[in-house]
């Protein structure tokens, strides 16, 4: 009889046990209104049990306490050690599960009929290294008759004193995976019916088996056969067998049977037919790229797993299929991901069935690099095409350069919120762009991130006046109405940097604004800077009668269009434009300088916008410099001025200057503007350069010889004419030019040394930047050559400096001691 979940209250109960085998029946006490079991300790034990409701109830076994709710019972840690009849969940159907939630030890006989005649129990969780059977005796029906129950994780069970097994998995209808990995049935007595009655209670779907070296034939003998083959899984998976093949009689005769051996333990499951294919297109080879992910399981077209015994029992196999390298180690995505470039051996396994793939993986080549950081302004046009002009490189995984619809951008302001192509100037602010490809051929998205910064815009630009009359053929340039600008940072522009258009009357473009001022008529001349554009209006009226002031002097030239620079060179000698000479005009004073040749100023002068020196036409003032120094000027053309005086039209030659290439007009008085070559013979000249004089075998100046030093003295046989300028020949046959900044006639001493008066301390630089060493009073130092600070800059005049071994020191008289 069974024995319902409640009270049992003080009722005597006759129970009908099964004990060893035997048939008897015996009296048991009841338990008494607390709970305590009374009577005899001999006899079988109860177990406690409280009624709760029809739902839930709780009890204990032993010290093993249980609960029990909506078909769970949960078993917690205790020790049971005697033989329980009946167990209080006997027979009862609601039972689905148990649980096991702390250490259980069971004892002699306890684990006997346990968990047995539950038709509906589906699962036990927690047994593992929870029960401990190390000192049963009996498991004689311990999952019998569970028919809905599917697997058995037994395998920390240690049954080396169990003698009686029988009966122990019989009527298990749904068993189809057993763990029995340490048991040890060497001590059994009668285990021929573990399994049950082959005829009518075998376990026929149990397919996979683990068992240990200690299980005896016999244990296995009760096991029916279903006609299938068992495989070792060996190095597989239970879906992926890899080991030998056992016949029915083979396989329960325990292939691993050895008890004087430590246990070991082997899995084994049904032998299913296997098959595999991999995809004909990779015709055996696949090539990636490095870091590119990709599964080794992509190459499988398919792989079969079927029941040779019931071929409607099929599935794919893909995710059991095994892959190695040519080592055998397993190889996955993950593993894939981090080889570097090179060919792989992969071999695909299903069961005994294997494919080979070669893998080639390849330097991944993809990049995209874009500006890093970029200033725009306020309202400042900045369009799909600029914003991709920042990409600086794209390429693809092959290293080919990507088509610009491959890659995009996102920008986002500073709070995050994306932001159109069309209104990220609008507002001021810091904005970031992320750009990225499409998916690469390494499976790769490529991202590169900009900032962008918009500031307020600063552009300005600055006309003397909205409108201008000239009359026609009075010099006029667009220069000449241009007063100042600034760029979006607020910095000065140059002229040269502001772009100017013009259009007639009728709105046509005037193509050459040189010649505007020759042709009447009303202009608009457009100045533009940045997104900043002014207007003039220029009124060009009809000329009339030339009056000539002065009697003597020529009327206005134009200047000359074009230019060519000589050929002639030397340490420092700047080289020089050239023009076919020019007729003689006897309207130009005797000392004029003809158009292309070389003119300096001795004193300070100014360069203007057209012939009428005052100061709204002045550009810059050119200071007083040292001889070597002095502005150097080609003559393109003449002019008068509206008094009549003489002024050169001229480019400023200077070319390591600030100024060089402007052009303007100076003064043609030889109180101020000498040529620069001499025109007449001297015996003797002194090298007054401070990097030397080059001297050649000819006198184009080609074919040079040697370089002498500043403040040597040279003789001179001759002078002779080049293009437009002159050129000494020495005593010694060879040529060096005539230039008056870098040679002076006549001989001139040439200091050789100096004495500290004080002090002082030697620099790296002419304009004594970079200290590099201190100078006592008293020390005398050799002097190799003068120079002149700041010798390029035409706002200043620049200091005398001396040239010592290791840099320069002040010429200052107050603190060094000359000696020549």
């Amino acid at each position: 009889m069974s024995l319902q979940r409640g009270s049992i209250g003080k009722r005597v109960l006759i129970s009908t046990l099964v004990l060893s085998g035997v048939m008897m029946t015996t009296t048991v006490s009841a338990m008494a209104d607390n709970g305590a079991v009374v009577g005899n300790s001999a006899t079988p034990s109860l177990a406690k049990s409280t009624n709760v409701s029809a739902e839930s109830s709780s009890g204990q076994v032993g010290t093993m306490s249980y609960t029990y709710q909506k078909g769970v019972y949960t078993l917690n840690s205790g020790e049971i050690d005697r033989y329980i009849f009946p167990w209080p969940w006997r027979f009862d159907h609601n039972v689905t599960g148990f649980e096991i939630t702390g250490k259980i030890k069971l004892k002699g006989k306890a684990p006997s009929q346990m968990f047995d005649n539950l038709s509906n129990l589906k699962s036990i969780t927690g047994m593992k290294n929870n029960i401990d059977t190390s000192e049963a005796v009996s498991l004689q029906t311990m999952f019998n008759n569970d028919p809905s129950l599917v697997s058995l994780d037994l395998s920390s069970f240690r049954t080396d004193k169990a003698t009686n097994v029988d009966s122990m998995f019989s009527g298990d209808d749904e068993l189809a995976m057993l763990d029995l990995s340490h048991f040890d049935t060497t001590n059994a007595l009668f285990p021929d019916n573990v399994f049950g009655n082959k005829s009518n209670q075998g376990v026929n779907k149990l397919y996979q088996m683990t068992i240990s070296s200690r299980i005896t034939a016999g244990f296995l003998s009760s096991l029916p056969d279903t006609g299938h083959q068992w495989v070792a899984v060996g190095s597989g998976t239970a879906k992926n067998p890899q080991g030998k093949t056992y016949t029915y009689t083979e396989f329960i005769q325990n292939p691993i049977f050895d008890p004087n051996q430590p246990m070991t333990s082997e899995t084994f499951v049904w032998k299913r037919d296997l098959g595999l294919e991999l995809k004909s297109e990779l015709n055996g080879a696949k090539t990636i790229y490095q870091g590119q992910h990709w599964d080794p399981k992509e190459a499988i077209l398919s792989a079969s797993s079927t029941d040779p015994v019931n071929p409607k029992d099929t599935y794919s196999n893909i995710d059991n299929v095994i892959v190695t390298d040519q080592d055998g180690n397993p190889v996955t995505q993950q593993g894939i991901d981090s080889w570097v470039p090179g060919d792989y051996q992969l071999t695909y396994k299903n069961g005994g069935v294997s494919k080979q793939l070669t893998l080639t993986i390849k330097q991944d080549q993809s990049a995209l690099d874009v500006t890093k950081n970029k200033q725009l302004y306020q309202n400042q046009s900045f369009t799909d095409a600029d914003m991709r002009h920042e990409i600086q490189k794209a390429t693809d995984s092959a290293g080919k350069a990507l088509e610009p619809t491959k890659v995009h951008y996102q920008i986002k302001d500073a709070a995050g919120t994306p932001v159109a192509i069309d209104d990220l100037t609008k507002q001021l602010g810091q904005y970031t762009v992320t750009f990225a490809t499409d998916t690469l051929l390494s499976g790769e998205t490529k991202t590169a991130t900009m900032t962008i910064d918009v500031a307020k815009d600063q552009t300005s630009l600055k006309l003397k006046q909205p409108s201008q009359t000239i009359t026609a053929g009075q010099s006029w340039q667009p220069i000449d109405d241009f007063d100042s600008a600034t760029d979006a940072t607020g910095k000065p522009v140059d002229f040269k940097d502001i772009t100017v258009t013009a259009t007639d009357e009728k709105g046509n473009p005037v193509k050459d604004l040189s010649t505007l001022h020759k042709t009447p008529g009303v202009y608009k001349v457009t100045y533009k800077s940045g997104n900043v554009t002014r207007a003039l209006t220029l009124t060009v009226k009809k000329a009339t009668a030339p009056v000539t002031p002065g009697g003597n002097f020529p009327s206005l030239t134009p200047p000359a269009s074009s230019s060519s620079s000589s050929s002639s060179s030397s340490a420092v000698t700047p080289s020089q434009p050239t023009l076919p000479s020019q007729p003689a005009d006897p309207q130009l004073p005797n000392y004029a300088g003809v158009k292309g040749s070389a003119v300096y100023a001795i004193k300070k002068i100014g360069l203007y916008r057209n012939p009428d020196f005052i100061k709204a036409n002045r550009k810059l003032w050119y200071v007083n410099k040292p001889r070597i120094y002095r502005p150097m000027f080609v003559v393109t053309g003449y002019a008068r001025s509206i008094t009549g005086k003489l002024r050169y039209q001229v480019t400023d030659v200077n070319h390591q200057s600030k100024t060089a290439g402007m052009t303007g007009y100076i003064t043609a008085s030889r109180k101020y503007v000498r040529p620069v070559y001499y025109a007449a013979k001297h015996s003797q000249v002194t090298v007054i350069s401070p990097k030397g004089l080059h001297a050649y075998q000819r006198e184009d100046l080609t074919g040079k010889v040697t370089t002498y030093r500043q403040g040597t003295v040279l003789k001179v046989k001759g002078i002779t004419k080049h293009n437009l300028t002159t050129r000494y020949q020495l005593t010694n046959g060879k040529y060096v030019t005539a230039n008056r900044k870098l040679v002076t006639m006549g001989r001139h001493a040439h200091v050789t040394k100096l004495r500290a008066k004080t002090n002082i301390n030697r620099y790296a630089t002419v304009n004594l930047t970079r200290k590099n060493r201190a100078i006592k009073k008293g020390t005398v130092l050799k002097v190799h050559h003068y120079d002149y600070s700041r010798g390029h800059d035409y706002a200043n005049r620049g200091t005398l400096r001396y040239r010592v071994a290791g840099g320069y020191v002040t010429g200052n008289s107050k603190y060094v001691q000359v000696y020549y």
